[in-house]
């Protein structure tokens, strides 16, 4: 283990949806400048906040009505 300590969920998710302080967001941002792997789970929380459904244009399944 590197003992690199990721930005845990909770503070990612009030990146994502805004509601985070600005002394906690320049903490933020500067891991996030280093830390790839927080970068790739805050883009991931972007897209399924854009994209909450996995197939919004699937068809009804058969029998199902």
């Amino acid at each position: 283990m590197n003992g690199i300590k990721h930005l845990s969920y909770e503070v990612l998710n009030r990146i994502v949806e805004r509601r985070i302080s600005s002394d906690e967001r320049v903490w933020a941002d500067r891991h996030l400048a280093r830390c790839g792997v927080c970068r790739s789970e805050r883009d991931w929380l972007e897209r399924i906040r854009v994209y909450p459904t996995p197939f919004p244009t699937m068809p009804p399944l058969i029998g199902s009505t």
